[in-house]
């Protein structure tokens, strides 16, 4: 596996840029009402029921989510918000890490630290995604008013697959988590 340590930058410059488009490719939807007899038009799918669909990405509602967090700071200073709510936006961080320990790798000189450090960010980031697709999951489901097994299969299907950016995110960390593994366990 030494040339898995020798062209490291390659694939770690290589796996940035798949977490990158990941994180700017759709995780979740944004609901609209739109009656039965009515088709959704693209990009938007049918959820359930009377309503469709558009996907959205993390990249997109970053500003609202960087001003929700300063609000929330501001409620948690001033004792107005309880001690869960900052969960959600430490899953935000947790998920744009792996950009800076890809980038601190990319540019500085490889340590063992680091490389740990990296790994143990990638895992963690992967768990809070997964997290996140098991949520979507559970929403579906609860959407869902349909016997026809076929039917159900359908819709998770189009809805599972119209959020690509999840799943390359996933993909992504998981063969960088693989190729760390390898670097770190290989020949120098």
């Amino acid at each position: 596996m030494s040339w898995l340590y020798t062209y490291r930058r390659s694939w770690r410059a290589a796996g940035l840029i798949a977490i990158l488009v990941g994180l700017l490719g759709p995780w979740g939807f944004d609901k609209t009402h739109v009656p039965l007899p009515f088709e959704c038009s693209p990009p938007s799918i049918r959820l359930h029921g009377e309503f469709c669909g558009s996907p959205i990405s993390i990249a997109t509602n970053f500003p609202y989510i960087l001003r929700d967090f300063f609000n929330l700071v501001s409620r948690l200073v001033s004792g107005e918000a309880n001690l869960l709510e900052p969960l959600f936006f430490l899953l935000m961080f947790l998920l744009i890490l792996p950009l800076l320990s890809s980038m601190i790798l990319i540019g500085w000189k490889d340590r063992r630290g680091w490389q740990l450090a990296h790994l143990a960010i990638l895992g963690i980031a992967e768990a809070g995604s997964i997290w996140m697709v098991s949520q979507n999951l559970m929403m579906f489901s609860s959407l869902i008013d349909s016997t026809n097994p076929w039917t159900v299969i359908n819709i998770f299907a189009r809805q599972l697959f119209a959020l690509w950016g999840i799943w390359l995110y996933i993909g992504a960390t998981d063969v960088l988590i693989l190729c760390e593994v390898l670097a770190l366990t290989g020949d120098k």
